[in-house]
Formats: structure tokens, C-alpha cells, sequence
């Protein structure tokens, strides 16, 4: 798989995971006890193992560079800006 395709899934489940959490705060407009009845059905699913696993690792994958000809993976280097 390609670093591209890598990065197009990464990006829909991070899409995913911010517009369930937002729906969820959404339906607290609706009141506390279905805000927590909502929130107690989505936990069972974002607690998941493999689905908090993914969470973690996803904004990563898109940090990671294709391998080199000599097959290093580099890490891509950030600069830090300072605003005045």
C-alpha cells in the first residue's frame, strides 16, 4: 500500500472519529440523559482495542516517509515557528 492511500485512510478515520464526537456533544441539546445514553452506546465502540489502537496510530502514519533506496525510514523533521 502506498503512503498516499496510507494518508487517504488515515485522513476518513480521523474524519469519522471528529464527526462522532461532535454529533455526540450535538445531541446534548437534547438533555443530559440522552447525551449519556448516546455516549454509553459510542463507548462501546471507540473503547474497542483495535479501534483506540487506531486512533493512536493513525495521525502517525502520515508522519513516516517512504523508505529510502538503502530502506531507512525517516522521520519527517517539524520546525517549530515562533509568532511576534
Amino acid at each position: 500500500m502506498n503512503l498516499k492511500k496510507v494518508h487517504y485512510i488515515s485522513g476518513v478515520t480521523i474524519t469519522i472519529f471528529i464527526g462522532v464526537h461532535l454529533f455526540n456533544h450535538f445531541i446534548s441539546i437534547l438533555g443530559a440523559d440522552v447525551h449519556i445514553e448516546v455516549m454509553s452506546k459510542l463507548r462501546l465502540v471507540y473503547r474497542n482495542v483495535f479501534v483506540s489502537i487506531d486512533l493512536a496510530l493513525t495521525p502517525q502514519l502520515t508522519e513516516v516517509d517512504p523508505p529510502e533506496k538503502n530502506g531507512v525510514i525517516k522521520i519527517k523533521k517539524r520546525s517549530l515557528r515562533t509568532f511576534s
